[in-house]
């Protein structure tokens, strides 16, 4: 799917809401007419909330970032194919937009840290989506950490 990843904090909310929102509403309303895609795993953020602020910094973790993730949820799933499964990470260790240093001192804190917003690999993030598309749900759901581990197993 399309994201704007680092950069949200610089934009507007309505340029936010362009990329995460419509440009990805536009694209699962196109895999639905096809009508050969009847499953789409959509990659959102740990703490999607469309009745989150609106104002405040766009950048991620903040309330602003957290509603257009919501309402980027909310679009795909009305528009999308039968059934979507949502991931939402919270940070997401082997990223480009993670900074270097809270990929290394956040995991020493997992211990404390409540389940679904412990730091997840992109690789393990891609291996859940994998395993979703290829037995594919029987309705839509939302994946945080604990299920996209018991999907890497």
């Amino acid at each position: 799917m399309l994201g704007v990843g680092a950069g949200t904090a610089k934009l507007t909310i309505d340029e936010h809401r362009a990329v995460d929102v419509q440009l990805n509403a536009a694209f699962a309303r196109g895999l639905k007419v096809s009508g050969r895609v009847k499953h789409l795993a959509f990659m959102s953020a740990a703490g999607a909330d469309p009745t989150a602020a609106a104002t405040g910094s766009g950048a991620a973790g903040m309330a602003r970032y957290a509603r257009v993730k919501g309402e980027a949820e909310e679009a795909v799933n009305e528009s999308g194919p039968a059934v979507v499964s949502i991931f939402r990470p919270a940070m997401i260790i082997g990223s480009q937009h993670t900074p270097w240093l809270l990929e290394k001192v956040l995991p020493a804190f997992s211990f404390v840290t409540p389940a679904k917003y412990k730091s997840i690999t992109v690789e393990q993030i891609a291996k859940a989506m994998i395993a979703t598309s290829l037995n594919t749900p029987a309705k839509s759901d939302v994946y945080h950490y604990p299920e996209m581990m018991a999907l890497n197993r």
